[in-house]
């Protein structure tokens, strides 16, 4: 009985998850170096995420340079080396150049994920920018 519980409780999130993946906005991953300018146009229902591995324990920050401020919306994640994630700040690049990321220390991983804001996609359709990991 309690390996028929299991089945059905993997079959359960093995469905949720895979309606979750194909519900979801469109959205790609790069992985990134520190000192890298990264190009990129974004529209509507599209996200793109950013991971930069092994980032510097000097600090790090990360200025993006948008087309139209206030189009695009973000939030940071901090993956320490011992596997465990922090959710760190949530940001709308409200300037066309935006700074924001700095100041990480501790040795892991730095996850950035770029969405548009929903309010101006219709003035807006798609807003080209650059991410900069310095």
């Amino acid at each position: 009985m309690n390996k028929l519980t299991t089945r059905i409780a993997l079959l359960v999130f093995v469905i949720v998850f895979a309606f979750s993946a194909t519900a979801s906005a469109s959205q790609s991953v790069s992985v990134v170096q520190k000192g890298g300018i990264y190009y990129n146009t974004i529209s509507a229902g599209d996200g793109q995420a950013y991971i930069l591995p092994n980032a510097s324990t000097t600090g790090t920050s990360v200025t993006i340079t948008s087309s139209v401020a206030g189009t695009i919306k973000g939030h940071f994640e901090w993956q320490l080396s011992s596997g465990s994630p922090i959710q760190l700040n949530a940001f709308t690049a409200n300037a066309t150049t935006y700074n924001t990321g700095s100041a990480y220390y501790s040795p892991g991983t730095l996850v950035l994920v770029l969405e548009r804001v929903a309010d101006t996609t219709g003035a807006y359709p798609n807003v080209s920018y650059t991410v900069q990991f310095n």
